[in-house]
């Protein structure tokens, strides 16, 4: 299988919210708008390298994973384009960078170095040693406020805890200086406060139910010195469905036509979604976002 990265521009500034859904969540048509976009733009980039090549007589030859100039990197496939560094603009000391990794299913979050690639990424794209908020969202995420009949399994409860771990050792080695977790209510994050060492210092909330938080989060949160943020993210960030769709684009016009001999059609049987990280880089003293970009994680499977 192929494993790929892939990333959109700084979106910060870009006008991306026009074809935004009246009914989706904000994380999930800003990355799904932002990476059609990034995705064009790197075609655009493969077909003018590829007519240099061609031209000088096809001296290199081309990567073969479909459509896109790529350079592999601690094992991952990443466009070319992205890997130079955009520095930012002022010093380190003046931005609050904050990353948030989504674990699309319970099965990735075994992979520990997941985590650890996310990071490397972010702060190789933003050109510096350290962050200052990573905040985890595991699957099945549930905050006060939502109806579900179930809460998380005594299972699901170590795992996280494990995949917690993990990452607190990102903290120990000065490359996150704090940690939080999303939409964790009450019980939830009672019974994982009981099981960490490491308690998180943000407990991130679904904006839409940031005026109807449980007295009972509020008082835990003062208790445990955690602070309560929002979020505007969909839970089901980047299903597999509207992965195809993205990297089909137009259909005539997009790359993944063909995947050895497999038909696009078919190709899109063969993508999975890893998982996603959207970072930020705020001016401290203005407030204002310099910088706003998404990594996501797919796998190219091979047909069975």
């Amino acid at each position: 299988m192929a494993r790929l990265i892939l990333s959109t521009n700084n979106i910060a500034f870009e006008n991306l919210l026009t074809v935004r859904k009246p009914d989706s969540e904000l994380s999930e048509s800003e990355l799904s708008e932002a990476l059609r976009y990034k995705l064009r733009d790197t075609q655009d980039n493969f077909s003018y390298l590829k007519y240099l090549d061609d031209k000088a007589g096809g001296i290199q030859a081309q990567p073969q994973v479909p459509g896109l100039a790529l350079e592999y990197l601690s094992g991952y496939y990443i466009p070319r384009v992205d890997l130079s560094a955009l520095p930012l603009s002022e010093e380190r000391s003046q931005y609050e960078i904050t990353v948030k990794i989504f674990y699309l299913s319970r099965a990735d979050m075994r992979n520990k170095e997941y985590a650890n690639d996310a990071v490397r990424f972010v702060m190789r794209k933003l050109d510096i040693d350290y962050i200052d908020l990573l905040i985890v969202s595991f699957p099945k995420r549930l905050s006060d406020g939502e109806i579900e009949k179930e809460d998380l399994s005594e299972e699901e409860i170590e795992e996280n805890v494990a995949t917690w771990t993990a990452l607190s050792l990102l903290q120990e080695r000065g490359i996150v200086n704090k940690l939080g977790v999303a939409d964790f209510n009450t019980s939830k994050l009672d019974k994982f406060l009981k099981r960490v060492k490491v308690s998180p210092k943000v407990n991130q909330l679904n904006v839409k139910k940031c005026c109807n938080v449980a007295p009972s989060m509020i008082e835990l949160a003062k208790l445990k010195k955690i602070e309560l943020l929002t979020h505007n993210d969909s839970i089901n960030i980047l299903p597999n469905f509207s992965l195809s769709g993205i990297l089909k684009l137009d259909g005539e016009d997009a790359d993944l036509r063909t995947h050895g001999n497999q038909s696009s059609d078919n190709v899109k049987n063969l993508l999975s979604s890893k998982w996603v990280v959207k970072y930020t880089a705020v001016v401290r003293d203005r407030g204002v976002i310099e910088y706003k970009g998404y990594f996501a994680a797919i796998e190219l499977l091979k047909s069975c």
